[in-house]
């Protein structure tokens, strides 16, 4: 049992001195801040095509999704309407058939 103990402790001081390698990590990156100097998407400028590219990029993917949802439930709305008015269109010719009285014939 003891060996246990003794392996489950060791395993929680190697993660704390993995945390506290992170936190130097991370403090080090903020202390010397010219690794950050250079943008991933910029590609050399902020007037560069590439720049305006990946910005509309960007915004036509964030657009798509709302788009196409709303587009499906336009869809659906407008097969309800069709739907609605096709069965309507059908109650109104019925009633005005039974309504019209039929010709006696002599």
């Amino acid at each position: 049992m003891r060996a246990q103990t003794s392996a489950g402790t060791e395993a929680v001081r190697v993660g704390r001195a993995i945390g506290w390698l992170w936190v130097c990590l991370v403090l080090i990156a903020l202390a010397v801040p010219s690794g950050a100097e250079a943008c991933a998407v910029c590609f050399g400028g902020e007037e560069s095509d590439w720049t305006t590219g990946f910005v509309l990029g960007t915004i036509v993917m964030l657009a798509l999704p709302p788009a196409i949802v709303g587009g499906a439930g336009f869809a659906i709305y407008r097969s309800i309407k069709r739907h609605d008015a096709e069965v309507a269109a059908a109650e109104a010719a019925s009633a005005a058939a039974a309504s019209t009285p039929e010709p006696i014939e002599s």
